[in-house]
């Protein structure tokens, strides 16, 4: 019978030597191949298996850390609220909305009597008045 040589069945398996003379102990036949190299996979997974817990672990104190970051960041103002900006969005497009209706009862008395050259720059400017207006947010458009 060929002797069992424990250092190269280590190596095939990929574990220690140690790993092997315990199993020995535990009562493993170690000259049965393909129970030690059924164990061996066993233990493989399970260390791939504590690995992917370990990422795991990982990522999760990693995604901790970010919320906790960008909780921090909102608090210090860096951010601005959601609703905020719907609401700005809202308030500019009501002000767009009143500086143009407005133009429908500002323009008629100033192009009287004007022909279609004169009243392009009429025009012209109080369009650039309009958006001025709702450019400037403390202006008479933000009103409301």
């Amino acid at each position: 019978m060929k002797k069992l040589n424990i250092t190269r069945l280590a190596a095939e398996v990929g574990l220690s030597r140690e790993t092997l003379y315990g199993w020995k102990r535990d009562g493993m036949d170690l000259a049965d191949k393909k129970a030690v190299v059924k164990r061996a996979r066993a233990v493989h997974a399970a260390k791939a298996g504590l690995g992917d817990m370990q990422a795991a672990r990982l990522a999760k104190l990693q995604a901790e850390a970010a919320i906790k970051q960008h909780e921090e960041r909102r608090l210090r103002g860096e951010f601005v609220l959601r609703s905020e900006v719907e609401e700005w969005f809202v308030k500019l497009g009501a002000a767009g909305n009143a500086a143009l209706h407005r133009l429908a009862v500002d323009l008629p008395p100033m192009l009287v009597g004007l022909n279609e050259t004169q009243m392009v720059p009429v025009i012209r400017a109080a369009i650039d008045q309009v958006s001025a207006a709702i450019a400037d947010k403390d202006s008479f458009a933000w009103a409301g």
